[in-house]
């Protein structure tokens, strides 16, 4: 198929472990962005060993594969952001907004000898990669907030004798 079409899937693979919401939350803005900085560099160098094409949009599979169990999966998927961030930085993805990114699937699993995570990318699709066909979420356009004054909870009236 062609770049953007419904039936191409590509994928790569990021070798050793990026950093979790542990190491990255609650830290000074600069440690932040270099492991930031540091992680979009080795996703983007594994993007562009895999040879990934463009694409319009894409459903997006990640495994992860831990070498034990010492981080809670929230803590590993947390990377997502690194490995979408590099995807629209590579030029694969144009942005990683709703119309872009159709759906996020995860999976953790134990792998002593090769930690990592594996990406795939459905392109194109707008389910949720299970058989069964979900539709589209559409954003909706922001209506202008109408502005009404808040209800009167009750009035202080002074005691009189």
């Amino acid at each position: 198929g062609e770049a953007g079409g419904s039936d191409v899937r590509q994928e790569f693979t990021v070798l050793g472990k990026l950093p979790g919401a542990n190491e990255c939350l609650w830290k000074h803005w600069r440690t932040f962005d270099r492991l930031k900085k540091h992680a979009q560099v080795v996703v983007g160098l594994s993007i562009r060993q895999a040879g990934l094409r463009p694409v319009q949009s894409a459903c997006v599979e990640f495994e992860w594969r831990e070498a034990d169990q010492k981080r809670d999966f929230d803590n590993v998927i947390f990377a997502q952001k690194f490995v979408l961030d590099a995807l629209v930085a590579k030029g694969i993805l144009p942005d990683d907004g709703w119309a872009y990114i159709t759906g996020i699937a995860h999976q953790v699993v134990l792998d002593p000898e090769h930690p990592g995570v594996r990406v795939t990318l459905y392109a194109g699709k707008e389910d949720d990669m299970a058989t069964k066909k979900k539709p589209a979420v559409k954003a909706k356009a922001k209506k202008k907030p109408v502005r009404r004054k808040p209800p009167i909870m009750g009035t202080a009236e002074p005691i009189s004798s």
